[in-house]
C-alpha cells in the first residue's frame, strides 16, 4: 500500500494485491481450485482506498509487476491502470487509462473513472507478506 499526497495536498492511498509475487510478476497465474484447500478468486489486482474505493482486476497470461528503469510498476504503461513506485520510495504515480478493445491490458480500468495520472509525494508505503 502506498499513501501520499498531490500537489493540492489532497491524501491518495492506493495498493496492490499479489497473491504469489514470484509466479505472479512475470505471468498472472490462472486459479486452481484444490479440493479442501481455501484458495482466492484474485490473484493480482491494484485498488484505491482514498479519497474513492475501487478494485481494478487483473488479468491471468499478463505480467502483474515488473521493475523498470530504478522503478516498481504494477500494470501497463500503455495501457489501463498503472501504479508506479521510484527507486527512492518518494514518488508514485497512479494512471487510469481506458483502452482499445484489442489492447493488452494488465488491470482493467473503470469506464466511468475516464482517463486520468495522479501524482504523489510518498507519506508511508506498507509491505505485507507470508513466508510460504
Amino acid at each position: 500500500m502506498v499513501s501520499g499526497h498531490a500537489a493540492d495536498g489532497e491524501i491518495y492511498v492506493f495498493g496492490a494485491f499479489i497473491a504469489r509475487p514470484l509466479e505472479d510478476g512475470p505471468c498472472i497465474q490462472s486459479c486452481v481450485h484444490i479440493e479442501n484447500e481455501w484458495s482466492f478468486d484474485e490473484r493480482a489486482l491494484l485498488f484505491q482506498l482514498s479519497p474513492t474505493h475501487d478494485v481494478f482486476r487483473g488479468r491471468p497470461g499478463v505480467p502483474a509487476w515488473c521493475l523498470s528503469d530504478d522503478e516498481v510498476v504494477f500494470g501497463d504503461r500503455a495501457y489501463g491502470v498503472e501504479l508506479t513506485i521510484d527507486g527512492s520510495l518518494m514518488k508514485a504515480s497512479f494512471t487510469h487509462r481506458l483502452f482499445d478493445a484489442d489492447a493488452e491490458v494488465v488491470y482493467g480500468p473503470i469506464v466511468h473513472r475516464g482517463d486520468f495520472k495522479t501524482l504523489l509525494t510518498v507519506d508511508g508505503i506498507e509491505v505485507w507478506g507470508e513466508c510460504v
